[in-house]
């Protein structure tokens, strides 16, 4: 499938790729409840994604104090 969509759109192959790989790393290494919760938006339509390289400095995504998460750092393309 990837193969076949890589040769008609490269960008569209890739966005596949990002969202099936991210759907896959949740299965394995995420919660019940995150299972659960990435299932149900995956059948309504949300795209998940994963970055592949850090930028200098490294992404880190932290709790805040308000109960929010934050990411500082950087990430490349």
């Amino acid at each position: 499938m990837l193969r076949r969509l890589g040769r008609v759109s490269l960008p569209v192959g890739r966005i596949v790729d990002g969202h099936v790989n991210a759907l896959k790393l949740i299965a394995l290494y995420g919660s019940a409840d995150q299972q659960a919760q990435a299932r149900a938006q995956a059948a309504s339509g949300v795209i998940f994604g994963v970055w592949g390289a850090d930028g200098v400095p490294r992404a880190s995504v932290e709790a805040s104090k308000s109960s929010s998460v934050v990411m500082s750092g950087q990430k490349r393309f």
